[in-house]
């Protein structure tokens, strides 16, 4: 193993350990436990989503459609 895998081990088993406590000590009690089963694929999808935000300009917030532009400032493109 190379030097820092032990601690990249450590470190993906921490997160998961404790991403799997927060999920339980939230769910309400009559919830599945197939919830727990898809929590790496609802994770991925964050990712994904994390991912494309820094892809796109557009941001929809409720029923409105902003611009991004690259001064910072947001400019309305359409409020339904």
């Amino acid at each position: 193993m190379a030097a820092g895998s032990i601690a990249v081990i450590g470190v993906l088993a921490t997160t998961t350990v404790v991403r799997l406590l927060l999920h339980l000590s939230t769910r309400r009690p009559c919830s599945p436990l197939a919830q727990v089963l898809l929590l790496p694929l609802r994770d991925l999808l964050s990712l994904g989503l994390w991912g494309w935000s820094f892809v796109t300009r557009r941001v929809q917030w409720r029923d409105s459609h902003f611009y991004l532009a690259r001064d910072g400032s947001a400019r309305l493109i359409q409020s339904v």
